[in-house]
């Protein structure tokens, strides 16, 4: 009981001075029913790290430089999937 309480205090925490300067706490939605092995867990890590950027109006440049890696190795993973 009280997870979601627990990580909503870290990320209240974490946004404010002096621990914004080294940590971007990140959200997820409560359920990850297509997360099924490591890589997909880090992908989601970059996705989240994407829309958190673009919420703090972060350069968009780096932001779109992050989807641009996720989409591909994501159609690397689809590949490896076929083929295996």
């Amino acid at each position: 009981m009280g997870k979601t309480t627990l990580l909503k205090r870290l990320d209240v925490e974490l946004r404010d001075e002096p621990l914004a300067k080294h940590f971007i706490p990140l959200g997820f939605p409560e359920e990850q029913y297509a997360v099924d092995r490591l890589s997909a867990v880090f992908l989601n890590c970059l996705d989240s790290l994407a829309d958190t950027l673009e919420r703090e109006e972060h350069s968009q440049d780096l932001i779109d430089r992050i989807d641009d890696e996720v989409e591909r190795i994501r159609k690397d993973r689809a590949t490896d999937d076929l083929v295996a």
